[in-house]
């Protein structure tokens, strides 16, 4: 695991100095191509760091991890379930079928 730490590191040294040879020659695209690879490093170490927290975490407390999940899974259904602009029931779809044959 220290062998990608090294690596994001030394990307990430990359792309900033790819930004400050853009920067010295007022090249924008060079410029905005270090910019890139830097956030790009330093998202990549984010989300390794971020899954190495939740993996410790959920073997420590299993339980808390799936109510977590848990949760989650039910506020997703919350969400979609409310995006929903009309109903599907019977009664709905016959007002529609209803409405069609009145035209």
């Amino acid at each position: 695991m220290d062998t990608n730490k090294v690596e994001d590191a030394a990307h990430e040294a990359r792309g900033e100095l790819q930004q400050a040879v853009g920067n010295g020659e007022d090249d924008v695209s060079t410029s905005a191509a270090g910019k890139a690879r830097e956030l790009r490093e330093k998202a990549n170490k984010l989300c390794s760091d971020t899954s190495m927290l939740v993996r410790t975490r959920t073997t420590e407390s299993p339980l808390t991890a799936l109510g977590i999940a848990a949760l989650i899974g039910f506020l997703l259904g919350v969400m979609r379930a409310s995006g929903r602009r009309t109903s599907n029931t019977p009664a709905t779809r016959r007002r529609a079928r209803d409405d069609v044959t009145k035209d």
